[in-house]
């Protein structure tokens, strides 16, 4: 029902904008064509800004805070690691899937185990950024459970809200960063999981 509803408002939507350009192209037709393309393009524009007027700058805040220290960090090399630990393989095995860590720190959503030694966590941080640009700060670890060493980190930002939380204006929201830094994450914990071969 709700797509109903939607298609409904951007035929509406639709019918305004050509309304209003082909009223423009009246009007500037009188004088030239050069002036009636003018007329009908800058009506076109105003009819459509409220739809997109803070698409570009969202675009560039999140560029900006993605090149600043979006991206990923290797401090220890998961594969060295795992090399230091090779004859432990047995003793680090965690049951599919990881296990939850008993006492985690509650300012992280979900620690894991992928194996006896090594978990992952994740954390995300809302904040409003220049113009108005809502962010939200994701950062993924793997690290060492018993002396808290990060290995790997990753950050990464989203932009605006998406279509699922209530965002009708969708098109105005960047889900991640642009990089490969979470294929990355993922293969560098896919090296270090040990799970348990009976489920």
């Amino acid at each position: 029902m709700i797509g109903l509803l939607y298609l409904i408002a951007a035929v509406i939507y639709l019918i305004v904008l050509v309304s209003v350009v082909r009223w423009a192209w009246r009007i500037g037709e009188h004088t030239s064509k050069k002036r009636a393309v003018a007329f009908s393009g800058l009506a076109g524009f105003v009819t459509l800004l409220p739809l997109v007027y803070d698409y570009i700058p969202m675009l560039i805040i999140h560029q900006y805070y993605c090149d600043k220290d979006g991206g990923i960090v290797v401090y220890q090399d998961p594969a060295r690691w795992m090399e230091r630990h090779s004859s432990e393989i047995d003793g680090l095995r965690v049951r599919a899937g990881g296990e939850p860590i008993a006492n985690s720190d509650r300012s992280w959503t979900g620690e894991y185990l992928v194996n006896r030694k090594v978990a992952r966590r994740f954390r995300q941080t809302s904040f409003m950024a220049p113009a108005g640009v809502e962010l939200v700060k994701s950062r993924y670890e793997l690290f060492d459970v018993e002396g808290k060493a990060v290995l790997v980190a990753r950050v990464s930002y989203s932009a605006g809200r998406s279509f699922q939380s209530g965002n009708l204006r969708f098109w105005s929201y960047e889900s991640d960063c642009k990089d490969n830094s979470a294929s990355q994450f993922h293969e560098f914990e896919s090296l270090l999981t040990v799970f348990s071969e009976s489920h």
